[in-house]
Order: structure tokens, then sequence, then C-alpha cells
């Protein structure tokens, strides 16, 4: 069996790669994954995997690319929580966005695993100021 930090690895790189085959493997049928609220979800959210999925297809045709980076993990029984840094570049224009545009965020996410499926988890988004392309900042 995987550790939880090779599970979350895993994770990470299937949501990074918009693999959602490689997503719905790894989420239990009766996962609950809870979003706090952030500048794209102010009031936060909680999801199962249905909406995941249509998160994850939603994502792909928002953004150009995406990448968890800078990730450190630390476990704790069914647990691990993991510490990343968020990048992505808008694929479409968004109002006050252009297409171009890159995001970042520091995350803490809380992830348990149960037979190696996520079962649950609960992210703390921190978002910075987006970076409008030049070329778009002119006009």
């Amino acid at each position: 069996m995987p550790s939880l930090t090779e599970l979350a690895d895993h994770y990470l790189d299937a949501v990074e790669a918009w693999d959602a085959g490689a997503v719905n493997a790894i989420l239990a049928d009766t996962v609950r994954i809870q979003l706090h609220p952030n500048v794209f979800a102010p009031a936060g959210s909680v999801s199962g995997k249905a909406e995941a999925l249509k998160a994850l297809e939603v994502g792909r045709g928002l953004l150009a690319s995406q990448r968890f980076a800078e990730r450190q993990h630390v476990e704790v029984d069914d647990r691990v929580l993991t510490r990343l840094v968020w990048t992505g570049e808008l694929r479409l224009d968004l109002p006050g966005m252009p297409a171009g545009t890159r995001l970042k965020a520091d995350i803490a996410s809380l992830m348990r695993f149960v037979d190696g499926l996520l079962v649950e988890q609960e992210n703390y988004d921190c978002y910075y100021a987006a970076e409008v392309p030049p070329s778009a900042a002119s006009l």
C-alpha cells in the first residue's frame, strides 16, 4: 500500500494533468470535499465525487495550465496535511482577467485516505493578486 504522501502526490498529479480517470479512481464514491471561502468561492463549498469531476472538467476549459509545486506533507494517522503553491494560467477571458493572466495561491489541504481512497479533503486557498499580461494591461 502506498504511503499517504504517495497517495496525496498521485491525486495532485492527476488533478494537475486534468486526468479525470485517475482522479475518479482515487476518489471514494462518498468523498466530501470542502473549500473554505476564497476569492473565487466567496461562500466556500462542499462537494462530492460528481461535483469534483465536473469542476476538473470546467477547470480544464478555463485554464491553459496549472501546477502544484513546493509540496510539503505531514502524515498523521489516516490523514496527510499538504502545503503547496498552486499556479495556473487562464485560457479564456474572465471579468477583469484576460486570457494569459497568471494566478497563484498558497494552499493548505487536509486529506484523509481509507483503503487507498480519498474520503475527505478540506482546502484553505489563499490567492495572490492576479498577474495580468503586460499586453492586456495596457489596453
